[in-house]
């Protein structure tokens, strides 16, 4: 069996195992990106760790895989000293591995609010649909005018 087969089958036969595999790669991929955003700000640690309202060694801490277990409160502080939003999302296995593998820190940027013209604007661009995703047909009844006090179609 290998490696690859072993790791679904692990992971399809114990919710632990999914929740070791899931809470893995987010140890990897939140410190990356909270590093990648603040190397491209200019903001040092110790700025974050002020804009944030923590501590500079949290945040040396928070930008090293594996050191930190991230809660959504964290992150939000995070999200609102980088002026960015944040997405949590529940994603298939496949999504997370492909997003993880097209991961760089040297390409990652996220548009801060005020360049967000976008958010500014007000206007919603609708991203593109996803291939797999089901396409739910609302079927809608004919209408019949209203019914009168005497129960005869009122009409008009």
């Amino acid at each position: 069996m290998s490696e690859k087969s072993a790791l679904i089958r692990k992971l399809q036969n114990d919710k632990n195992n999914r929740a070791a595999y899931i809470r893995a790669k987010i140890n990897v991929n939140v410190p990356s990106q909270i590093r990648a955003l603040r190397l491209k700000s200019p903001m040092t640690q110790e700025e974050l760790a002020d804009a944030a309202g923590m501590r500079q060694p949290r945040i040396s801490a928070m930008e090293r895989p594996g050191d930190t277990q991230f809660n959504l409160d964290t992150l939000i502080r995070l999200a609102a000293a980088f002026k960015v939003g944040l997405i949590v999302k529940f994603a298939s296995h496949g999504e997370m591995l492909r997003w993880e593998n097209n991961f760089s820190q040297d390409d990652f940027d996220v548009v801060t609010l005020e360049a967000d013209d976008e958010f500014q604007s007000g206007e919603q661009h609708q991203p593109p649909k996803h291939p797999k995703a089901k396409q739910h047909r609302v079927r809608t009844l004919p209408t019949r005018a209203p019914l009168g006090r005497d129960g005869a179609e009122d009409v008009g």
